[in-house]
């Protein structure tokens, strides 16, 4: 949080000429519970998706040469982190200067869920539709995740970054 900043202005009236003193606090956001939701939060879903990334030669569990069980397990995991954070975030009051950029994040999460959701459900049916409509939406969720994140100040974006800026597998 940065410290407010005043500036002297003049301004011309009818009259003559008066000043005035402006304080304002630039980058300031009165964030601190947002924020206690949000770190942990996306700590926990970042951990979780660990596996969907490739690694050292190794596939991600949801890529080509991937093991089914390992993408089933990581999806129930992102599941379980994405709709903790959904629920917590709702608990606690979003400032004015992030609304737009919640408000983005949140539908980023909800499609999230439903693309994993979708993308588990077609691992256990064996349903390649369903598991390209569960890739769509995944990506739908990246771009909205990646989208709302840029809609946050600047100065007072929250971290840790919504999937480290990539996508979900």
């Amino acid at each position: 949080m940065s410290r407010p900043r005043t500036f002297l202005c003049l301004g011309a009236v009818t009259a003559g000429l008066t000043s005035c003193t402006l304080s304002f606090s630039a980058g300031s956001v009165n964030d601190s519970e947002f924020r206690a939701v949000w770190s942990p939060g996306w700590t926990a879903v970042n951990a979780s998706a660990k596996p969907l990334k490739a690694s050292a030669g190794k596939p991600g569990a949801c890529d080509i040469g991937g093991e089914k069980n390992a993408c089933f397990r990581a999806g129930q995991d992102m599941i379980a982190a994405l709709s903790k954070l959904e629920s917590n975030l709702a608990t606690v009051q979003t400032p004015h200067e992030y609304a737009v950029a919640s408000s983005t994040i949140q539908q980023g999460v909800r499609t999230g869920v439903k693309g994993l959701t979708d993308r588990n459900s077609a691992i256990m049916t064996r349903d390649n539709k369903l598991f390209t409509k569960g890739l769509n939406e995944l990506q739908t969720s990246a771009n909205l995740l990646a989208k709302g994140y840029g809609q946050f100040p600047e100065p007072t974006r929250p971290t840790p970054v919504p999937l480290g800026s990539s996508s979900s597998g």
